[in-house]
């Protein structure tokens, strides 16, 4: 296929078109194309499975972790406060119980299923990203979490376990320049707008980004092809910088999921485990 006319040649042939009008014309072209052929937008032919699924406030789920582990879904998330020594499970410290710790509610299931695997988070060797959301300030949750991660260390350990499961710490982070600093096992979920000193962005494995913050996307909304545009301009940013990409605050629908699937985000988050394994067993 040629290459698009430029908008100066376009002038010299169509004086009443500016540039405006070009960028209209040229949107509309695209995304006839990509509708009618089903191109995806990244140009790339992803085949999703559940290991692109991320388990959005797990512990919200009637079985947490097991829920989204027995679907296979590649990355589980957990919300922790930090409270008189211990770690809780909870999007909001009025909701913590006394038996809904880290402990209970992941490390030991997830500890059972690597043992059961002999080393591996799954039986068929996927690998397994867990997120801590930190929701007490870093100085006080994360040295509880590495005391209680010490003794099994070898197994969040990439750099020395290739079966290893990913630790990705986000919320309440340390500071951008400091992440070098912290204890190898630990990597980091970074944001689109801060730029990281090169030996702490080596840290950062993952970006997340509040999607409402670039278009705005409601649940009864299919976004448009200029949103998709944008969203697109900052998914193929970030691969080129090398990592991944997952966006939150997306409506919860299978519309949704198919859209950022097209648009290539390397996890998708889901607050309906069963909604988005229906979805991904229809697209085999």
């Amino acid at each position: 296929m040629q290459d698009t006319p430029s908008p100066n040649h376009l002038q010299k042939h169509y004086i009443h078109f500016n540039e405006n009008d070009f960028f209209m014309i040229k949107s509309l072209f695209f995304f006839l194309l990509l509708f009618t052929f089903k191109i995806p937008l990244n140009g790339q032919n992803i085949h999703y499975s559940s290991s692109n699924v991320h388990s959005h406030n797990d512990y919200e789920q009637d079985l947490p972790f097991y829920a989204a582990y027995a679907r296979g879904f590649g990355s589980i998330e957990a919300d922790l406060w930090a409270v008189d020594g211990e770690l809780y499970v909870a999007h909001h410290r009025s909701e913590i119980e006394e038996d809904r710790t880290f402990q209970y509610l992941y490390l030991d299931p997830l500890l059972r299923q690597i043992r059961f695997n002999k080393g591996k988070a799954y039986p068929d060797g996927k690998k397994l990203q867990l997120l801590i959301d930190l929701k007490s300030p870093y100085h006080e949750a994360l040295p509880i979490l590495l005391r209680q991660l010490d003794p099994y260390r070898h197994y969040f350990d990439l750099n020395k376990n290739t079966d290893a499961i990913r630790l990705v710490i986000s919320g309440q982070m340390p500071p951008p320049d400091r992440l070098h600093t912290y204890d190898s096992i630990l990597t980091f979920d970074g944001l689109p707008e801060i730029e990281y000193p090169e030996k702490d962005w080596e840290r950062v494995v993952l970006i997340s980004a509040n999607v409402q913050n670039f278009i705005s996307w409601n649940k009864q909304e299919s976004i448009s092809g200029e949103k998709k545009i944008m969203l697109q301009e900052i998914i193929d940013e970030i691969h080129r910088k090398d990592r991944l990409i997952r966006f939150w605050a997306v409506p919860d629908t299978e519309n949704s999921y198919e859209i950022l699937m097209d648009l290539g985000v390397d996890y998708i988050g889901t607050d309906d485990p069963e909604k988005i394994e229906c979805l991904l067993r229809w697209r085999k």
